[in-house]
């Protein structure tokens, strides 16, 4: 894969301190970073700002730091797209498809590990059935066709507070949020 110029410019707006905190976005952030992202400028795979938004919405209510609940198949998804641990990253060490560790690379504020993984998923997908959000369920059940949020009047950017959180703060507010977590 080649290296894009901007990708380093991308990368160090997105860095975050990676110490055990996680970062819940709000639209407006996310939508500047989706507009600007490897996803959306760089891929063969050109895909919607607003399918990224609602996908991440549903996914993780824009929280860094969310891991879902235990999966059917005993797998857990982490982070702001829920990445899951069958596939793609390993539970102890670096591993699977995108070679990192669940926990500590999916979790944090950093996405810049979650964009390349992300970028792979959609990449995949996108050849095996012809549209890459077809990895994520909560895309398949909420946004596709669904024309409220694939306009960006949905997603104007309402101002809200953003905010570092630590991981057992993160927990207690997608549970007030009404999201299980898994502890």
């Amino acid at each position: 894969m080649k290296n894009y110029p901007h990708i380093v410019i991308i990368s160090l707006t997105l860095l975050w301190r990676s110490n055990g905190y996680g970062k819940v976005f709000n639209a407006c952030e996310l939508k500047t970073l989706f507009t600007k992202s490897l996803v959306n400028q760089t891929s063969k795979y050109r895909s919607s700002v607003n399918d990224w938004l609602c996908l991440t919405y549903w996914e993780s209510q824009f929280n860094s730091s969310a891991i879902g609940r235990l999966n059917k198949d005993g797998s857990l998804d982490y982070g702001l797209f829920q990445l899951s641990n069958k596939y793609w990253c390993h539970e102890k060490r670096r591993g699977k498809a995108c070679n990192v560790q669940c926990n500590k690379d999916f979790t944090d504020g950093d996405l810049e590990d979650d964009m390349k993984c992300v970028e792979r998923i959609y990449g995949e997908h996108s050849r095996l059935s012809g549209n890459g959000f077809n990895a994520w369920v909560a895309w398949k059940a909420r946004c596709r066709g669904h024309k409220k949020h694939s306009t960006s009047k949905f997603w104007r950017c309402k101002e809200r507070n953003t905010h570092f959180v630590k991981k057992q703060d993160a927990e207690k507010e997608m549970e007030d949020m009404g999201l299980k977590v898994n502890k």
